[in-house]
């Protein structure tokens, strides 16, 4: 099995993208698979609790969207999202996808631009 995360910022009027990860996440938990398990790591999780089921979690991670200046500083020395580092290894995921960066220490980012 691989465990995807995937950043979520939710509750900034963005309900375009919230459709997006809720549309994926019921088609993943309908799909009965037992090969992938998929975090949603959110600021709000209230947004997504209707995407929880078998194939699905959604874990409050406020910090990883963090517009802290210190938080923001040391993420930009290190050239890694410091807080999404720690999630991705408490979480025990394999990969991390939607997200911009790069450099997560330890776990592979598959980079997505979204087109909307």
């Amino acid at each position: 099995m691989i465990n995807v995360g995937i950043p979520v910022a939710a509750g900034n009027g963005w309900l375009g993208g919230l459709n997006y990860f809720k549309s994926l996440a019921y088609a993943l938990n309908r799909s009965g698979t037992q090969d992938v398990r998929l975090t949603l790591l959110t600021n709000d999780v209230a947004a997504l609790d209707d995407c929880v089921g078998n194939c699905v979690a959604v874990k409050e991670t406020a910090s990883v969207f963090s517009t802290n200046k210190l938080v923001r500083a040391f993420n930009m020395l290190l050239r890694r999202n410091i807080p999404l580092s720690f999630y991705a290894f408490k979480h025990n995921l394999d990969i991390v996808t939607h997200f911009r960066s790069n450099s997560i220490a330890g776990v592979p980012v598959l980079f997505w631009m979204p087109d909307f």
